[in-house]
């Protein structure tokens, strides 16, 4: 972030505790500066400023140690029946000769649960983490949420009493004699917010670098024992059954926090329920059938890949694959800020790839470009309505237009629905488009902006795009959405509740058609509801569902059943979408 006097010339400074984010509120239009004296938040088009923070570059340094010392010795949480506390971190079932070597070489990690907490993440739970890169920086998170539930002093960290960086300062003298080093936190719009600091090196010993990779590459099944990382314990059936019980318990719980916040909608509670409460012996049987199949998987994707083993989306299907392994049944929670119902570090999220070999004995079902129909219909794109409607496949027609994979073009358009800048503002490319583009289908950054620019100047795109941004303007000025469930969502300037303090406009506009995304799937869960004893849906993946019958013989007639009342609900919204077999 350069220094931009400019940005305040024609502004009146107004204090902190006097200005529109006293509250912590901001809104789309607010922007971040920075001058010699510190940070500044403004209004796009407004009149004044406000000043939340130092320069950063006044900071002490992260490589400078706090000239009041650190606090060490912390105890670490209570409970590691699951981490149901932190989004970070996950329990890891490893080979005994994993926590033997780790043990060896880190010996503080016999005595201290925090440190060896921390190594686990460092090992194995950061390559799960997909972060937005362009907007929070290079390398691994290190968050203070996480770091301060490691130390067992979260609620201490909440209430601003607790200063996580001790527990890395703990470490870098523990463990890694100083070979550690992190980037400072940086500031963020939302005044009480920050970006969180970042992994910038480690030095791990290479007998431990060698079993982590080895536990990454291969079923735990291959191991002569099996125990838990985070304790050494062994990895018994019962300890599993715990570790999936308490998982259960606090999706449950949280579920029911979220859902009360949001009018208890039915629709997603009962999906939630369903998938929930479904026998976990579908799951296991997975595991035991194809999971070197699935491990074979991944390494055909670092073959594939110019940057082998150290490729991030390599890293991050082996480590979710290693998850899914560990517990192979997900657990859906509710978000505040989505209507989808999400399950971290499980077969939902795991690389289509690496799933379809996993599950490949279950039925995939989708619904056909069902944002662009939902897009098309709810924003009244007519050119893309008529294509849709003509029988068109958007993805036929782009990949013509384009001469690039569909996946690279579904991860980019995906992200127009939901609201991605699709040009060039104030001297800044239009980083999510670009990243998806070049990630996907392996372009230079400069090859994916031109990439972009074709794409986006598609006649049907381009319709898209406009109507997309008449639609922004609506729900700025409406301050709200109410979704087809009866959520309400609402602007920061128009909250009335709880909930919507980091609500964006872009976050209403993705959670419109989110809802009517499950809604359209709805239908296909009202079939098998009260029948899994015939046929089951056993996973949701947002735009679809994953089916496994009990009759192989009946399994053309249980797709059929549910295409007919997926079609039937789609043709009653006037969406022009179809649940269609996945190919």
């Amino acid at each position: 972030m350069a220094d931009q006097d400019d940005r305040k010339q024609g502004r009146t400074e107004v204090d902190l505790a006097d200005s529109r984010y006293s509250d912590g509120k901001v809104t789309p239009d607010t922007r971040i500066g920075v001058d010699e004296e510190g940070i500044f938040l403004y209004e796009k088009e407004g009149s004044s400023f406000t000043r939340t923070g130092e320069r950063p570059d006044k900071r002490r340094s992260p490589d400078e140690r706090p000239e009041d010392g650190i606090e060490v010795g912390f105890d670490g949480p209570a409970d590691l029946t699951s981490y149901h506390e932190t989004n970070w971190l996950d329990r890891v079932a490893v080979s005994q000769y994993m926590v033997e070597v780790t043990e060896r070489h880190y010996p503080p990690i016999k005595k201290h649960l925090p440190l060896r907490l921390l190594l686990q993440y460092l090992l194995f739970n950061r390559h799960v983490v997909k972060y937005n890169t362009t907007w929070d920086g290079e390398g691994s998170p290190l968050p203070g949420t996480m770091l301060s539930w490691i130390a067992g002093r979260l609620d201490q960290y909440r209430s601003n009493n607790f200063r996580a960086e001790d527990m890395l300062w703990w470490a870098k003298d523990e463990l890694f004699d100083g070979a550690f080093a992190w980037t400072d936190w940086k500031p963020h719009p939302h005044p009480r917010k920050r970006r969180p600091r970042r992994l910038k090196d480690v030095s791990i010993a290479p007998d431990v670098k060698d079993a982590a990779e080895w536990e990454l590459k291969h079923p735990i099944e291959q191991a002569p024992s099996r125990v838990w990382f985070d304790n050494g314990n062994v990895c018994t059936r019962q300890s599993v059954s715990d570790c999936r019980n308490a998982l259960s318990q606090s999706a449950q719980t949280y579920g029911a926090e979220v859902f009360g916040q949001k009018g208890n909608p039915e629709v997603p509670r009962a999906i939630q329920t369903y998938l929930n409460n479904l026998p976990v012996d579908g799951f296991n049987k997975v595991i035991r059938d194809h999971s070197e199949e699935a491990y074979a998987a991944t390494q055909r994707l670092s073959d594939e890949s110019p940057d082998g083993d150290r490729d991030l989306g390599v890293r991050h299907a082996r480590a979710t694959l290693q998850a899914v392994e560990t517990c192979p049944k997900p657990f859906y929670e509710p978000k505040l800020r989505t209507p989808r119902l999400f399950a971290p570090r499980s077969l939902q999220l795991l690389n289509r790839e690496v799933r379809a070999t996993l599950v490949q004995d279950w039925i995939p079902l989708d619904l056909k470009s069902a944002q662009f129909a939902i897009c098309a219909r709810k924003w009244g794109v007519g050119p893309l309505l008529d294509f849709l409607e003509g029988g068109g496949d958007i993805w036929d027609e782009l990949t013509s237009w384009m001469d690039l994979p569909k996946p690279a073009l579904k991860k980019a358009l995906y992200a127009i629905t939901f609201g991605a800048r699709a040009q060039w503002t104030a001297g800044r490319p239009p980083s999510t488009l670009n990243n998806a583009l070049a990630d996907e289908a392996g372009l230079s950054p400069e090859n994916a902006d031109q990439a972009r620019d074709k794409l986006m100047n598609h006649p049907l795109m381009k319709k898209l795009r406009q109507a997309r941004n008449r639609r922004i303007e609506e729900i700025k000025s409406k301050g709200q959405i109410e979704d087809c469930f009866g959520s309400v969502m609402t602007l920061p300037s128009q909250e009335s509740g709880d909930g919507s303090r980091e609500n964006t406009v872009l976050t209403l506009l993705a959670a419109e058609s989110s809802a009517i995304e499950m809604q359209l799937l709805w239908p296909a869960f009202q079939e098998v509801i009260g029948q899994e004893k015939r046929c089951k849906i056993m996973l949701y993946t947002f735009d679809g569902i994953y089916i496994k019958p009990a009759d192989p013989s009946r399994e053309d007639t249980w797709v059929e059943k549910l295409q007919e009342a997926v079609n039937e609900e789609a043709n009653r919204l006037r969406m022009p979408t179809t649940l269609e077999l996945e190919t």
